[in-house]
């Protein structure tokens, strides 16, 4: 049996790839809510140390316990049945969350490159006049319309 055998029969693998998928997700949504209601800068880090450090509890839970419609239950070092049909679906999950991450990251990519030309065009075009001229030219309206 190869070394990597024995995470595959176990799902270690997926259990990994789903961690990080969404523990990125879950990063990236507190990163933009948590200033929006106030939370103090010590907060952020704090939650994304506590989410690294469960990474390497999945991966060992994953190695010891298994999931299947029956129910979690410890995994058995001489079970060489094959893995439940959830394990199908999750591969669909996982390359379906893929897929979702990949789109968005290139919108988002293509958006963003559009957004700094319009940007650096504008910031050129700008002039900023001094205070007095601006309050001389509304006067000079003003009295205009008069």
């Amino acid at each position: 049996m190869s070394f990597f055998a024995e995470p595959k029969r176990r799902n270690v693998f997926k259990v990994g790839l789903t961690y990080i998928i969404v523990a990125w997700i879950i990063i990236q949504v507190a990163d933009t809510l948590l200033p929006t209601y106030g939370a103090p800068a010590w907060v952020m880090p704090v939650f994304t140390t506590v989410i690294l450090l469960g990474f390497p509890l999945a991966l060992v839970l994953s190695w010891a316990l298994e999931i299947s419609p029956a129910g979690i239950s410890v995994t058995h070092d001489g079970d060489t049945t094959k893995g439940s049909p959830s394990g199908l679906l999750l591969n669909f999950v996982i390359m379906g969350v893929m897929a979702c991450v990949i789109i968005w990251l290139v919108i988002d990519r293509s958006t963003d490159a559009d957004t700094q030309t319009v940007a650096t065009t504008t910031e050129e075009n700008m002039q900023t006049l001094p205070a007095q001229e601006v309050a001389v030219a509304s006067t000079r309206h003003c009295r205009t319309a008069l």
